[in-house]
């Protein structure tokens, strides 16, 4: 199993889950976050150059989705086309492997429980 990380604008949102949703998703957790960091400054029209001083703040969304590794690249790939800005700050996608995922509802664990519906 793997996780899948996003960090993306929010006028994205709507495309990646569209996308997601068509590729297969069950289940996508959405979560406002802040991230900081040189080129950080909503204000600059350059995120590069942006707050090279010390760290600035931008509004965004992480995304992430448990699925079976064979859904990695499908899923990935949906979120990469919907995403895609012409600005600069284009976001992040992250690929992690997941030892256990456990079901709360009946303890049921492994990669069968992410073909249903919590």
């Amino acid at each position: 199993m793997k996780e899948i990380k996003a960090y993306i604008r929010r006028p994205t949102l709507a495309p990646v889950l569209d996308a997601l949703c068509r590729a297969g998703a069950r289940l996508v957790a959405v979560a406002e976050v802040h991230l900081a960091g040189p080129g950080c400054d909503p204000g600059s029209p350059d995120p590069e150059t942006a707050g090279t001083g010390g760290y600035g703040l931008r509004d965004a969304l992480r995304l992430e989705v448990v699925c079976a590794d064979q859904d990695v690249e499908q899923f990935t790939q949906a979120m990469l086309d919907a995403s895609r800005p012409e600005a600069g700050g284009d976001g992040l996608i992250v690929v992690s492997d997941v030892a256990r995922a456990i079901r709360v509802r009946d303890g049921a664990s492994g990669e069968e429980i992410l073909a249903r519906s919590i």
